[in-house]
């Protein structure tokens, strides 16, 4: 059953005065909250391959499917809903038991993940990752990166395309896409 936030809360047969949405904004408002912004990144990854389904299905082995391709999204970011310090460091958990081919790992940097020029996408075969990292549990951004670039969300379709195929026209769209942000 989808949603749209607008349908009462009632008792006794009437509505209460309480929508949906009331209960949507008070659970889900802190963006910087590990939980929620995980299910974000899963969502913004969703929306740019075009795999978002009406409704997330929590209990999936796997986040998102994508051309038949299984997809493990992780996140990490350096701000956190807490009071800090300092920046947190981008360390990212990896699955045990990999019931996935991709992961595409979620980096952001800043205090609002819905400014999307501030997430970084590093999409890794799950094979290529067992195959590096083992049983390892946890992997940094820098480990992360030895296996490609960061992409921009404008780049994620095609860096995934690239990555699960080595399309070499998806990888001009990400070269000519790069020219122009460090350009325009």
């Amino acid at each position: 059953m989808s949603l749209t936030g607008n349908e009462h809360f009632t008792f006794d047969g009437m509505p209460i005065g309480l929508l949906l949405q009331d209960f949507w904004s008070w659970q889900s408002s802190s963006l910087l909250n590990n939980t929620l912004r995980g299910v974000m990144a899963e969502y913004i990854v969703g929306n740019a391959l075009g795999v978002l389904d009406s409704h997330r299905k929590i209990w999936n082995l796997h986040d998102l499917t994508y051309n038949g391709t299984r997809i493990e999204v992780k996140t990490s970011c350096c701000v956190q809903e807490w009071e800090q310090e300092r920046p947190s460091p981008l360390i990212f958990s990896i699955e045990s038991k990999q019931n996935n081919d991709l992961y595409v790992f979620c980096a952001h940097t800043e205090a609002n993940p819905m400014i999307l020029d501030q997430w970084l996408f590093f999409p890794v075969l799950t094979s290529e990752l067992v195959e590096e990292l083992g049983e390892q549990k946890t992997a940094r951004v820098s480990t992360i990166r030895r296996f490609c670039d960061g992409y921009k969300y404008d780049s994620l379709r095609d860096a995934v395309d690239f990555t699960l195929s080595g399309d070499t026209e998806a990888a001009d769209r990400i070269a000519s896409r790069k020219a122009l942000r460090q350009y325009g």
